[in-house]
């Protein structure tokens, strides 16, 4: 006698999906003919680079250098002051009143 069939409880079925970060096939079989066809065609982007000038020049640059330099990412810091040690404060203090005389200096 076949078993009951109940919504949810096929064992066929992945119930974990695909792995986060994976693609498609269809996802990665498009990236490989993209990578493909830059790849055969650089030596005319480059050329192409080379008839470029000033701003265009450096507009197409700083583009591609987004693909190879990361990103910096600003970091923010919280810093709950009524937790420092006494030493860390006078450290802190110190290092700012430091700052701005170099400052004055540097302008006067």
């Amino acid at each position: 006698m076949a078993k009951e069939f109940k919504k949810g409880e096929d064992p066929r079925r992945n119930t974990k999906g695909r792995p986060k970060g994976s693609l498609n096939r269809l996802s990665r079989d498009m990236k490989i003919t993209i990578i493909e066809f830059l790849e055969d065609r650089w030596p005319e982007v480059v050329n192409e680079f080379d008839k470029l000038k000033g701003r265009d020049k450096i507009k197409i640059y700083l583009e591609l250098l987004s693909y190879g330099v990361p990103k910096m990412q600003a970091v923010q810091m919280e810093i709950d002051f009524e937790t420092l040690p006494d030493s860390q404060l006078e450290f802190i203090i110190n290092s700012l009143l430091n700052t701005q005389s170099n400052e004055t200096d540097k302008r006067g």
